[in-house]
């Protein structure tokens, strides 16, 4: 789990911008659950582009992609420290990869 979130931050802090799903005409990245009685409380992020739309063709087709800079993502990081919210990171097709905590995430960001 460590390795993925290592190789996330390498490539945020090489590209400066975060990758995340977003509903049809919203500027915001979408939040899953990982258990369906759950409220959505996970947010999907990929640092390399045609991993996120890999994924977006198999298990979100109804979603667009969107991109944002990394200082954007620190923000965001903090208010979803603040509500208790997580971050998968990197996901693979299958809705498969490792969750941590937006803090965790924030500890190892350099901007």
């Amino acid at each position: 789990d460590s390795i993925r979130l290592k190789e996330f931050v390498k490539d945020v802090a090489k590209e400066d911008a975060v990758f995340g799903l977003t509903n049809k005409n919203e500027k915001q990245f979408i939040m899953i659950s990982d258990e369906a009685h759950q409220k959505p409380h996970i947010m999907p992020v990929w640092s390399i582009k045609n991993r996120a739309e890999k994924v977006r063709n198999q298990d979100f087709e109804e979603c667009d992609l969107i991109e944002i800079e990394g200082s954007v993502f620190s923000e965001w990081l903090d208010k979803l420290r603040d509500n208790d919210q997580a971050v998968a990171v990197d996901l693979k097709p299958g809705v498969v990869g490792t969750i941590v905590s937006p803090q965790k995430v924030s500890n190892e960001l350099s901007f």
